[in-house]
């Protein structure tokens, strides 16, 4: 009875050691490694000074500059970023974020702070100083006293409250992993077989090293999804960052974890209770039997089923990972078979090791084999959820009733609504690549914002070997290009240092459709990519109609290509030039939700609609505000749409010039064009959309629109 009674008391102590352990060693590694001020300084300053942490604290710190005042640094963004980014990894920068980092303890550890935020401080001048390297005009935009932020994190982040509440192990650091280490050693010290008592010692300190290690690894894929949740912003890689700053803070923990389970299985072997090396080789051999056999048993066919499935499931998701794991296993079954040999030739011929009776050698090595094959489903599955994050929230809104978001504009015919639009659409500061942007956001954003119109340029591009997109001026038959006469001498000697000389190049790549403003060498994206946002778009939203105004340097069989590998077909708007123009209503009904102008080569197929028969505009090319006409200057008098071009044409663009004819002056125009042609404006296209106040401007007029509808219906009842 007192055997049994001590038999029992081990395994409880045993199980509470194992629990102390559990929390005990991140306790430990809180306390020496995160919780004093000169370790989590050190941590801190080496994390903001990776690769990943440095690319996207430079886009924000270059979004800090923008947003500070300096908006017209945002048209040489992709310039700007990687100055900065070579600046944050600079000896001022690193002597600057120690001093941050401090503070940071202060915010972090002692919560002196509602939040964390990481600035540049006094190395702002010295910023200045650098970007002359770019220009000195770029140097002179940027604000004398901003402290652009590189790290902001609010009180409530998910990311700082987990590191507060880990951060409060501390007080614990010592206690917890002294208990465990004791109940240990008093669970071996009363075991009636000690020996076995340290193995299974071992065998639970090793499954808490296992459990640690599946606990950070889901962890740190937790963090990393609340952290790029919602981001849309596919210049930001947030998700490798949020790595970096995990491996620098936390990456330790793991090897501690994985130190654990190493100790543990050499505890075990000291301890004995491991089958022999030739046990080893024979229950192997009994594995390979049973997964070989040609006909197993239902039982093993579906063990052997569900092994495969998960061992190609970690394949799939990550092989990497899953070799890595596969390597560990084979490492770890090495090592016990080379600990089971060094104990064997130890042992005096004849000594048997203590084991409680029914434990068998059997039982014991399908006990062993069940936890390995349970720790590395974990893991599986761990890599699994690291991996496999799933895509961010659509940035599209939800399906809405009615025609445009209104049930009253469904009476309105397509020449009688304002659609706010966008000239060249595609050209977006905070996505990458792009030298003298139109706007700030890219298409995406725009449909969420509430943009319906886009002004776009394809061309043909061959992407080089440098990764750069070519313009394939042979292959848009040069006469149809207008380089020559649309870019200025600066702008070509641009496009020359930047990807070399135009037209020219490695073209053995795949010739394709690109998004570009008059040379690919500038920027470009690949215009099947930018238009599955469009058809994603229109698939989620059955009530909302799209328009496409093309300015294309390909021939018309290679556009519809292109919009067919797009998914846009469907949507498309079959329009009679000779015939009313539908309303909304029959638009949406019909599903052809789509309106594809261009400014050459339309009526076929039947929906690449010839622009200027149907759409009238105004002058292009004002360089103030002064120069802005409502006169018409392609179209005919009776095309039934009016385009209003709404936005100074400078080199680069600059948004402090396009703001300053925003909102009321919008507004203005808008009417004074109105009463000018005696038609309704339509697509009404700006640069920088979101600091022009066009979608409001826009929803005004329909609304006007519809109630003037509603009361011309009223009177005639």
């Amino acid at each position: 009875m007192a055997i049994r009674i001590r038999t029992y008391l081990t395994a409880l102590l045993l199980i509470a050691a194992v629990g102390l352990s559990l929390f005990g060693i991140p306790a430990l590694y809180v306390r020496q490694e995160v919780a004093t001020q000169p370790a989590l300084t050190d941590r801190l300053t080496n994390a903001l000074q990776t690769k990943q942490v440095r690319s996207v604290a430079a886009q924000e710190a270059a979004d800090g500059l923008i947003a500070a005042g300096a908006t017209d640094l945002l048209t040489v963004r992709p310039l700007l970023v990687p100055a900065i980014e070579a600046f944050l990894g600079s000896q001022v920068v690193e002597s600057a974020t120690r001093l941050a980092a401090r503070d940071a303890y202060e915010v972090i550890i002692n919560r002196r702070d509602s939040s964390l935020v990481l600035d540049l401080g006094t190395a702002s001048t010295e910023l200045a100083v650098a970007l002359r390297s770019i220009s000195p005009k770029v140097a002179r935009a940027v604000p004398a006293d901003v402290d652009a932020p590189v790290l902001s994190i609010d009180e409530k982040e998910p990311a700082l409250v987990a590191v507060r509440r880990f951060a409060e192990l501390r007080s614990v650091g010592l206690v917890l992993p002294l208990a465990a280490l004791a109940t240990f050693a008093i669970a071996i010290a009363i075991a009636p077989r000690r020996r076995l008592a340290l193995a299974w010692a071992g065998a639970g300190l090793a499954f808490a090293g296992g459990i640690l290690a599946v606990t950070l690894a889901i962890a740190k894929a937790l963090t990393v999804r609340s952290a790029t949740e919602g981001i849309g912003r596919p210049d930001l890689d947030v998700d490798s960052a949020v790595k970096a700053l995990w491996d620098a803070m936390l990456g330790d923990l793991g090897s501690w974890a994985i130190s654990m389970i190493v100790v543990g299985g050499v505890t075990v072997i000291v301890g004995g209770a491991v089958i022999s090396p030739s046990g080893i080789a024979g229950w192997l051999r009994k594995v390979a039997t049973r997964v070989l056999r040609p006909r197993p048993v239902r039982a093993e066919r579906a063990v052997r089923g569900a092994v495969a499935a998960l061992v190609g499931l970690g394949l799939i998701l990550d092989p990497i990972m899953a070799v890595r794991i596969l390597l560990i296993g084979t490492g770890i079954l090495v090592l016990f078979w080379g600990l089971a040999e060094l104990t064997a030739a130890m042992e005096v011929r004849g000594q048997t090791a203590g084991r409680a009776p029914g434990l068998s050698k059997g039982r014991l090595a399908l006990i062993v084999s069940g936890a390995a094959l349970a720790i590395g489903a974990a893991t599986v599955a761990a890599a699994a959820v690291t991996t496999g994050r799933e895509t961010p929230p659509e940035a599209f809104a939800a399906p809405v009733a009615g025609c445009m978001g209104s049930k009253d504009y469904c009476g309105l015919r397509l020449n009688e609504v304002a659609i706010p639009a966008t000239h060249n659409s595609f050209s977006a500061a905070e996505q990458p690549g792009w030298y003298f942007a139109n706007q700030r956001f890219g298409i995406a954003d725009q449909l969420a914002d509430g943009i319906r119109g886009f002004l776009l340029d394809f061309h043909l591009g061959v992407r080089a070997s440098n990764g750069r997109v070519r313009t394939d001026l042979e292959g848009e038959e040069q006469d149809r290009n207008r380089v020559a006469k649309s870019l200025s001498p600066q702008q070509l000697a641009l496009a020359e240092r930047l990807a070399g000389r135009l037209g020219a190049g490695d073209f053995s790549g795949r010739r394709e459709v690109y998004l570009c403003h008059s040379v690919c060498e500038l920027g470009a994206h690949k215009a099947t990519d930018e238009l599955k946002l469009i058809a994603d778009f229109l698939k989620r939203n059955p009530g909302e109609i799209v328009t496409i105004f093309a300015e294309p340097y390909a021939k018309p069989a290679v556009i519809e290509k292109t919009f067919e590998e797009a998914g846009l077909l469907p949507y498309v708007a079959r329009l009679d030039r000779n015939k009313p123009l539908p309303t909304l209503g029959e638009m949406v009904k019909s599903g052809e939700r789509l309106v594809v102008f261009t400014e050459r080569d339309g009526g076929s197929p039947d929906w690449y609609l010839d622009g200027f028969s149907f759409v009238q505009d105004t002058p292009l090319g004002a360089t103030n505000a002064g120069q802005l006409r409502c006169t018409r200057n392609r179209g005919s008098a009776d095309s039934p749409l009016l385009l209003i071009n709404h936005w100074i044409d400078t080199f680069p663009p600059r948004p402090s010039a396009n703001r300053t004819i925003a909102d009321r002056f919008l507004s203005r125009r808008v009417e004074e064009c109105a009463a000018a042609r005696k038609i309704a404006p339509n697509l009404i296209a700006v640069d920088f959309y979101d600091q022009s106040g066009v979608v409001a401007v826009a929803a005004e007029r329909n609304a006007r629109a519809a109630q003037a509808l509603k009361q011309a219906i009223t009177a005639g009842e």
